[in-house]
């Protein structure tokens, strides 16, 4: 029997086992899952997270992640809504960026339906009630409540939209304003203390003319109490700021003494005057640190059809200061009678002082020397009697800060507002601003520099607005043109898969449309439409996606029919 030799140029077969097939299987899937894992490490230990919306809504502010990047200890924030609502919401992701922010915070969202058996533990813990709304931050076993109610700011309803039942809408959001100065407060080794100076017709600090002032200075962990420098021999040592607000009588001297003692141990003051009242001594003893009560009313005169008024005062916000940071050139609104100061630039050379205005008047005022609210005419400038623009409202005292801004010292400083009613109960509810400014500038004060400016997040309503050739060309894309397109895909891929020409397909539908379109402007044209003397953008949209997809299925048709031959030798 004749032996068949193989050729010699005959491929070499190489017989693979199932034993190492199967090895080969599950080495390439342990390469693969390893791939994935390694690459889940890399994204879960290094990530950059961007906040892509509009108003940067739920974007940390920098005083707050450096508040953040502080914390030595954990610090457990815990959610716990009984209710769930708009502010709610905002809250809850709000915390998660604060636990993206520091490793030390950790977030525990507690549903008093959903796990009964801890809401019970919480609520035995730190004694609160099952139907709240609420956030815990504890830290080293000391605990702070923020309500999700005073997170949200919301408009004040005019008689008319309460009657119609409307509720109210949350207009701004405070929720990182509240939990970074819970934050603080329990972080804080040693809490400030302020004193409310009382005794010269200032506005009692136990009155519910002072409720909202003393909360903020609660929420900002700052520990308030009334004094009467008629009972001291000196200021006492633990006050990091002495508040005067409206004063209505002057001052003794022993009580100037007191102050100017307290000043030159580099103390801080908050001081809010207006011209009710006549306070000589006290005016004086500003003037000699830079700041000059003008004793005027700035006040502006319209004539609102025959009858005179006087606009209402709304402060502008001025630049240049830690104090005024991210609220420069926004509107203040001021209740009552507001009197100008002027500063004594030399002064800044000769006591070493640094003069900063905080708030300016607007365009058209002026301040009123000779004002009386029982006058029968209207008042007028007087350019030899009146104080002229520009007019500063608000402005802030240094005495022996270092004139590189870098440099830190410890200085005397002191924040006066030419109007007394600031931060009454009424001046308060004339908008936030006011709050939000007086809040910075008690943070100056206290050398809370971080903490300055975390104003509220304002809600934004965003609309479109469309004109109808807008929505019509809308409609044209949902209801005809995609589904066009995706049919002829469709058309294309069958006339292509049962093996026919697709050119041929794509110069008969192409024919097909433009002979459409030709019938269909010479009736309009016959009609007499200007449309029929134009030539529309769709069309040429539509002839080119016929072109573009008929060119890529016959590049298509032609590589997938070549692969699909037999290669001859």
């Amino acid at each position: 029997m004749e032996k068949i030799q193989a050729p010699l140029d005959a491929p070499k077969v190489i017989r693979i086992g199932r034993v190492q097939l199967t090895l080969n299987v599950v080495v390439q899937a342990i390469v693969v899952i390893a791939i994935v894992a390694m690459a889940n490490y890399l994204s879960f230990r290094h990530y950059q997270r961007f906040d892509l919306s509009q108003n940067q809504k739920f974007a940390l502010s920098e005083q707050t992640k450096a508040v953040a990047r502080g914390l030595t200890q954990p610090v457990q924030a815990i959610i716990f809504f009984a209710g769930e609502g708009e502010a709610e919401a905002n809250c809850r992701q709000l915390l998660r960026e604060y636990e993206f922010a520091s490793k030390n915070i950790t977030v525990e969202e507690v549903s008093p339906y959903q796990n009964l058996t801890r809401a019970r533990e919480l609520q035995s813990k730190y004694k609160f009630g099952a139907n709240e709304n609420i956030v815990i931050l504890d830290y080293e076993g000391k605990s702070k409540f923020i309500n999700s109610a005073d997170m949200a700011e919301v408009e004040q309803l005019d008689q008319m939209a309460m009657m119609t039942g409307r509720r109210p809408q949350m207009i701004a959001f405070k929720g990182e304003q509240l939990i970074t100065n819970a934050l603080l407060e329990l972080t804080e080794a040693k809490q400030n203390k302020v004193y409310i100076v009382g005794g010269h017709g200032e506005y009692d600090y136990n009155a519910q003319q002072n409720k909202v002032l003393k909360e903020q200075l609660s929420r900002q962990n700052i520990k308030a109490e009334a004094l009467m420098l008629a009972n001291l021999e000196k200021v006492p040592d633990d006050a990091n700021t002495l508040i005067i607000l409206s004063p209505r009588f002057d001052y003794s001297e022993r009580d100037l003494k007191l102050l100017s003692d307290y000043w030159d141990r580099k103390g801080r003051l908050f001081i809010a005057i207006g011209p009710i009242g006549k306070r000589p001594g006290l005016d004086n003893w500003l003037a000699a640190r830079g700041v000059q009560p003008m004793n005027d009313t700035v006040l502006r005169v319209v004539n609102l059809g025959g009858i005179t008024g006087m606009m209402e005062l709304e402060g502008i916000i001025m630049k240049g200061s830690p104090i005024t940071k991210s609220l420069e050139d926004v509107g203040i609104a001021l209740i009552g009678q507001t009197e100008s100061l002027r500063l004594d630039q030399a002064k800044e050379t000769t006591d070493q002082l640094r003069l900063t205005g905080l708030v300016t008047a607007p365009e058209g005022f002026w301040g009123e020397t000779e004002y009386t609210a029982d006058r029968r005419t209207a008042p007028f400038f007087d350019p030899k009697k009146d104080n002229a623009a520009p007019l500063t409202l608000a402005a802030s005292v240094e005495k022996g800060a270092s004139r590189d801004l870098n440099v830190k010292l410890e200085t005397a400083r002191m924040v006066v507002f030419g109007n007394g009613d600031l931060l009454s109960l009424q001046g308060l509810q004339a908008g936030p601003v006011g709050l939000d400014l007086a809040t910075n500038a008690f943070n100056w004060l206290l050398n809370r520099d971080s903490l300055i400016a975390i104003p509220a997040k304002a809600k934004q309503n965003m609309q479109i607005s469309l004109n109808e050739n807008q929505l019509l060309e809308i409609a044209k894309w949902v209801s005809l043109y995609i589904p066009l397109i995706i049919g002829l895909f469709g058309l294309y891929y069958l006339w292509a898969r049962n093996g026919k020409s697709v050119l041929k397909l794509t110069m008969t539908v192409a024919f097909s449309f433009v002979l459409g379109w030709v019938l269909w402007r010479l009736l309009l044209r016959y009609l007499g439409t200007p449309e029929g003397r134009k030539i529309s953008s769709d069309s040429l949209i539509f002839v080119g996606a016929v072109f573009v997809i008929g060119a890529t299925a016959f590049i298509l048709q032609k590589t997938l029919r070549k692969k699909s031959q037999p290669q001859r030798n």
